[in-house]
């Protein structure tokens, strides 16, 4: 699975909190890395545009419900889109889960789950 977040700023704090709330997790631990790309002509080191996930299968029901989880604690607008290796892609707005509630969340998470054709979780 691979995850990108959006973001008009910051995005790369965006990403570094992402992963640290990914990596707390016991059964993500050590599955979540930062995909580095250099950043353009005149500046030094290198940038996260990505974090990439090695899952089993079920594991993207998780990665939803987390990504869902946090981005309900961002204070900015947030995009998160998660991709399977097929290249399915499905999006997640922080204004469209900060709303919901926990029985919404779990069956929005429910319906992403299908979209991403991971159906062996639940």
């Amino acid at each position: 699975m691979f995850i990108q977040i959006e973001s008009d700023s910051a995005q790369m704090d965006d990403l570094l909190s992402l992963q640290r709330y990914l990596q707390a997790e016991s059964e993500l631990r050590g599955r979540v890395e930062g995909r580095h790309i250099s950043p353009g002509s005149g500046a030094m080191g290198t940038i996260i545009d990505a974090l990439t996930i090695t899952l089993g299968s079920g594991g993207a029901t998780s990665v939803i419900f987390l990504v869902s989880t946090w981005l309900k604690q961002r204070t900015t607008d947030l995009t998160v889109k998660l991709s399977d290796r097929s290249g399915q892609t499905i999006e997640v707005q922080a204004t469209r889960v900060k709303r919901m509630t926990t029985e919404e969340l779990m069956s929005f998470v429910d319906d992403l789950q299908q979209k991403l054709g991971d159906t062996s979780a639940s």
